[in-house]
């Protein structure tokens, strides 16, 4: 009796160690589909991060890029008044040269 006692203990302990062998491949199967899905959204998530990075540089590039332009525009404007103040303040200078010169009385 002891002897099928034994042997029925064993063959328990078999089976038990079968069904957690089966459990254990089966929850295998279940992660690598879990970490497959995991790693395609990833990928996504990865992919959608590139473009928007590249987005953001681009219209930061681009506004930097507007505000140098500006900037440029701006001093190229007040060089051209201050260039304009300065050639009309010369041409003043000349025409009052020349209407001093005319208007002179005549020496004698």
């Amino acid at each position: 009796m002891a002897n099928e006692l034994l042997l029925w203990s064993s063959l328990g302990g078999v089976l038990v160690a079968l069904v957690a062998i089966m459990k254990f491949w089966m929850d295998m199967g279940a992660t690598k589909r879990d970490a497959a899905a995991a790693l395609e959204k990833a990928d996504e998530t990865a992919s959608d991060l590139h473009k928007f990075r590249t987005d953001v540089a681009k219209d930061y590039v681009s506004m930097q890029a507007l505000y140098a332009s500006e900037q440029r525009l701006a001093e190229a404007i007040g060089d051209m008044k201050t260039d304009v103040r300065s050639a009309v303040s010369d041409l003043t200078n000349r025409i009052d040269q020349i209407l001093s010169h005319f208007l002179r009385p005549p020496q004698q």
